[in-house]
């Protein structure tokens, strides 16, 4: 008996060494074996443990970094683990944790069946991925991220990047971003439901995590649920029996929603999963500056404007300041904007004059405009210089230098405008811009320019005429007759403003030719009542004061002028509103004419009036 159970027991050990032994012979034929196989990729890259089971294997074993990749290979990942795989010559398939593959050939492509997990596809030009499911198919587009979930209710795709396009039993179905299909055990997909809130890739502003769900009615549905998940993971779920829900959530944050229609405790529609996110709406008070005006001084080209808040964004903050009117300067400011750090609640600008308005911007809204003025504080307006009426007839020397007109300066004027014959002027000292050579009838006004550059009002207009000098007649003279001295004795005494004397019977001087050009004819012309034409004076100490006498034309201005040559190429102007003026003269024949000014217009001058002074 004994030696019966013996051979028994060498028997169990012999068949159990045979085996082992087969099984590591298997492992080191392994490399010719694959050899026989055709390889489609290399392992490119892995995190953590990642395993693989060939066709000839019966365990998993770690898949190494560079490993080649076999038709019917089994690949696998660990909960914290993941593997790059390479097809082909550039296509690669990213497979996160908790993902397992199998790997075959299309017709059309490389072929990977999905029986759990999250894979991302990067397809080359000219290669193509056939995804195989619970009898259903997916062709990614060169760039997806698709994501495989099954339960006892069928299996869940989900497009996470790019696009897709997915078929089943009947059935074809195109995937974008965000978007997902179910396929029930049997095959069939499930019908879908239309989401109508919240919009997709939402952010909805709230002061509590509250978020409004709605979608578009089945027919002849029971009731609906709502699901909400949040990192992959169930955190809601709840039904309702009409078209809208109003879902209030713990926390802000990122989420998906998902909605499906039941009927007799089957699940009869579903929706997509649509990604959202809450977020705290910001609340900001606007300290400065706020609605008014801030004041630059006159020597400043810039203020420095401080901007305050009170609130924040951890997400995002832009400041915006806007120029709504360029101001005075060259260079018109434009618009600023900058954005802040999380934590800032203020901010320097230096701006020029001009009119502003500045708000923030954050992650879900923006701030009112708030309006503000820089005004640069300008000097005071400066009064108008009283100017006189000029009526002057040129010289032959101020014909050639040209006759200089002026004003009385104003304190603190920095130049003045001058304004004639429709054109503007402008002179630093107060004087006509350049002297004038030419005659004018016009009328001009003046205003002054202060330090700030800018005018004050315009004085009232005076008359501006400048004449020249007509060219006197050739006449000749007839010698007059002798006039006998008389004695010191029968000579009175002059009084000491005047002395009147009797003229002699001299013959008239000749008189010097007159024109009416540039005279109002309208104006009469004086009449020289005394001295007498020709009237000879004889002068007591070398000096007499010789007492003029005009006719009363009532005239506002008496202009009177004395000179050597009846010429009157250097004449004494004496002017007065009476009809009578005095002036002393030395000893000399003299020459003397008289006009009448009315309303600042001149009339012609008189015939000249010879005066012999002995």
């Amino acid at each position: 008996m004994k030696l019966k159970r013996f051979d028994l027991f060498l028997l169990v050990l012999f068949l159990l060494t045979s085996l082992v032994a087969g099984y590591f012979s298997a492992r080191q034929l392994s490399p010719s074996i694959k050899g026989t196989r055709k390889k489609i990729g290399t392992t490119l890259s892995t995190q953590e443990k990642v395993y693989r089971k060939t066709a000839d294997d019966f365990f998993y074993f770690p898949l190494e970094q560079g490993s080649g990749l076999y038709l019917n290979d089994q690949v696998t990942t660990g909960l914290n683990s993941g593997a790059l795989l390479g097809l082909g010559e550039k296509t690669q398939v990213q497979l996160d944790p908790l993902s397992h593959i199998v790997l075959h050939l299309q017709e059309d492509g490389y072929g990977i069946q999905i029986r759990e997990g999250i894979l991302s596809a990067s397809i080359a030009r000219g290669e193509s991925v056939i995804i195989d499911g619970n009898r259903s198919t997916t062709s990614l587009s060169p760039t997806s991220k698709i994501r495989y979930s099954k339960s006892s209710k069928g299996t869940e795709i989900e497009l996470l990047e790019g696009e897709a396009q997915v078929q089943g039993p009947g059935e074809n179905t195109p995937l974008k971003k965000g978007e997902s299909t179910r396929f029930s055990v049997k095959g069939a997909p499930t019908p879908k439901l239309t989401l109508i809130q919240p919009l997709p890739e939402a952010t909805q502003p709230q002061t509590t995590p509250l978020v409004e769900v709605s979608w578009e009615p089945i027919p002849e549905t029971e009731k609906y649920e709502i699901q909400i998940f949040q990192d992959s993971s169930l955190i809601y779920s709840d039904f309702a029996t009409q078209e809208k829900s109003a879902v209030k959530l713990t926390d802000f944050g990122k989420y998906k929603v998902q909605v499906s229609a039941w009927k007799n405790l089957q699940m009869t529609a579903v929706s997509e999963k649509r990604s959202f996110k809450i977020q705290r709406l910001p609340q900001f008070k606007m300290l400065t500056p706020t609605e008014g005006k801030l004041t630059l001084e006159s020597t400043q080209e810039k203020l420095p404007v401080n901007f305050s808040w009170e609130g924040a964004d951890p997400t995002h903050l832009e400041i915006v300041i806007e120029a709504m009117t360029p101001g005075p300067t060259d260079n018109p400011p434009q618009t600023v904007s900058q954005v802040l750090a999380q934590n800032i609640q203020s901010i320097t600008f230096d701006l020029p004059s001009g009119h502003f308005r500045w708000h923030l911007l954050h992650s879900v809204g923006e701030t009112p405009w708030i309006e503000f003025e820089i005004a640069k504080q300008l000097s005071p307006l400066l009064p108008p210089p009283k100017i006189s009426r000029v009526s002057k007839e040129l010289s032959p020397q101020e014909k050639k230098e040209g006759l200089k007109v002026g004003w009385p300066q104003v304190p603190e004027a920095s130049s003045y405008e001058v304004e004639w014959q429709g054109t503007t002027l402008k002179t630093n000292t107060a004087l006509w811009p350049s002297a004038i050579k030419s005659t004018v009838n016009s009328t001009y006004r003046v205003r002054t320019i202060n330090k700030d550059n800018l005018p004050g009002e315009w004085s009232p207009p005076a008359l501006l005429k400048i004449t020249e000098k007509a060219p006197p007649a050739i006449v000749k003279i007839p010698a007059s007759k002798p006039v006998e001295p008389i004695a010191a004795k029968e000579i009175p005494q002059p009084s000491p403003l005047a002395m009147k004397i009797e003229p002699s019977p001299t013959p008239a001087a000749p008189e010097s030719e007159e024109t009416e050009d540039g005279f109002n004819k309208n104006i009469p012309k004086p009449k020289v009542l005394s001295p007498l034409p020709a009237s000879n004076f004889i002068a007591q100490r070398g000096a007499i004061i010789l007492d003029i006498r005009l006719s009363n034309e009532h005239c506002e201005n008496y202009e009177v002028e004395i000179d050597s040559s009846n010429k009157f190429s250097n004449p004494i102007v004496l002017t007065s509103p009476a009809p009578n003026l005095q002036k002393q003269i030395k000893r000399g024949r003299f020459y003397l004419r008289a006009r009448c000014w009315k309303e600042g217009d001149m009339g012609a001058w008189s015939r000249p009036t010879q005066v012999s002074v002995q």
